[in-house]
Order: structure tokens, then sequence, then C-alpha cells
């Protein structure tokens, strides 16, 4: 195989999921035995970023070897720490009936990792959508977000309560409050 793997053909294990590292991001495919894979693809047969974020992509069945091309790829069956993986039987028999039908592709929601996850676990799962999430988050900075945002519509809640007459004096604590703040 001209690419790069972390196992030889020969060990991998129908079922394995295969995460192929296509630069800014990673292509997923389901090994299936005798160097095919099943994953999802463009008409067109490669999903390679020309392509809409979402619509309609087809299951495909292909040669490990050509669906990798070039690229970087590995066994990747991580999320097995989480989830209990399906029976290979029903794994492989749910693979070869999604084979030649369109599936409802979206970037976020329904990529070609949910697929495999979805096959292996029965359970639609993107880690690497979770972790450009979180990456997203805290380039963000929801923290400060959160207050800017909190300060920016405090006022206006302010002058709504007082053309209402709903703002009250704050009151002196009571005697049974300040007993009990002593206490503390």
């Amino acid at each position: 195989m001209g690419s790069q793997t972390s196992k030889d053909l020969q060990e991998l294990v129908p079922g394995d999921m295969m995460e192929i590292h296509r630069g800014l991001y990673c292509h997923w495919a389901l090994y299936v035995g005798d160097g095919d894979v099943v994953h999802v693809t463009s008409s067109a047969g490669k999903l390679d970023g020309t392509f809409s974020p979402g619509g309609k992509v087809v299951v495909k069945r292909e040669k490990l070897e050509m669906v990798v091309s070039s690229d970087r790829c590995e066994v990747n069956n991580a999320l097995d720490r989480k989830y209990q993986p399906r029976g290979t039987q029903d794994i492989l028999k749910d693979a070869a009936d999604w084979v030649g039908r369109d599936y409802d592709y979206h970037l976020l929601l329904e990529n070609c990792e949910h697929f495999v996850t979805l096959l292996r676990y029965g359970k639609e799962e993107s880690r690497q959508v979770r972790s450009l999430f979180w990456t997203a988050v805290g380039a963000a900075g929801s923290a400060g977000v959160a207050v800017l945002l909190y300060r920016a519509t405090k006022p206006e809640k302010q002058e709504t309560l007082e053309k209402k007459g709903e703002v009250r004096e704050e009151a002196e604590p009571d005697a049974a409050h300040m007993k009990n703040d002593s206490l503390l």
C-alpha cells in the first residue's frame, strides 16, 4: 500500500474504523475485509473539500488503497472505551446494506465519521466535530463573550424595570439576617 498505515493490511480486522488524514480534516471509512472499506463519498468519488457542507452523498465499497491514495491512515477504534462495538456480523451486514444508497450528508451533523460510528457502535458520533467545536469555543473566549453579552443586556433590563416601577431600593438587612450572618 502506498500510504502509511498503523497496521499492515493483513492485521486489519473487519469492523475497524479507518481514520484517513487529509490535511485539515480526516475522512473515515469502515474496514470490511479483503482490502475493502465502506465509506460515504461524493458521486465523483472523493470528499475533498469541494463538495457542499450538506446534501446527498453515496455509500461505496472500495479498495482501502484507492480511498487512502497517498494520505496517511490508521485504525482508530478509540470509542471502544466509551461504547461496546456491535457484533462483527451485524456491522458487516449493515455496511453491505448501505452500499449504493444515498446518505444525507451534513458536515457537522451527519458526516463520514458519524456514518462509521453508526455502523460500529449503533450510535452516531464525531469526535472531530466535537473537537472543532470546543476549539472554536475556546478561541472565542466563551466566558468573556458571555460576560460581555450579559453586561450589554443588563442596562436594558434595568431600564425596563425602572419604567415599570418594579425596581426596589435595597433594604437594610434586618436584625435576624445580621444575626445569621454573624454566625458564619
